[in-house]
């Protein structure tokens, strides 16, 4: 609260300087405080209607605003200024993935990986593929989540499921 405290007052000397209005939002986010941070990330996209973080703050208080729709448009305006944003491309995957729209969100998956190389992006990838019961290509994605971070816990579990679909499947 004192951090808060502390942005207010900055926030009262520099009201239009996206950079603390930004700091405060991603702190309010943080802390759950998902409609305050919004309305930040809103008066930021009101200076500077290209700034990608304040779009994705956006979109990320209503994704977990469970406002899913409107998420999914603010990460399309995302990929409209910037197709390499890793960011939009996977939290957009997510949220197709939740919707079941695996193939779309393997796809955001993979355009996300030719960025850079992430653990939690293969993840997502090998998860995709364990629901389309694709066990093989599943156990080859968490085997490289694994290359990339040995002790990954939720990798292992994923792997030992995907072999354990495998075992039923091809028996």
């Amino acid at each position: 609260d004192n951090i808060e405290e502390a942005f207010n007052e900055l926030e009262q000397e520099n009201k239009d300087d996206e950079d603390i209005l930004l700091i405060k939002a991603n702190l309010l986010y943080e802390k759950e405080k998902y409609e305050d941070a919004l309305g930040i990330y809103e008066k930021i996209n009101s200076l500077n209607p290209k700034n990608e973080d304040a779009l994705l703050g956006i979109a990320n208080c209503f994704y977990k605003t469970n406002k899913k729709d409107e998420a999914l448009e603010k990460y399309d305006e995302i990929l409209g200024l910037n197709s390499k944003n890793q960011n939009a491309l996977f939290n957009k995957g997510l949220t197709l993935y939740e919707r079941g729209q695996n193939e779309e969100a393997y796809n955001l998956f993979e355009s996300a990986l030719e960025i850079k190389e992430m653990p939690s992006i293969l993840m997502q990838q090998g998860i995709c593929l364990l629901r389309d019961e694709k066990y093989r290509e599943a156990i080859n994605k968490f085997d490289k989540v694994l290359q990339l971070e040995e002790k990954h816990p939720k990798a292992f579990i994923a792997k030992g499921q995907a072999l354990f679909g495998e075992s039923l499947f091809n028996e």
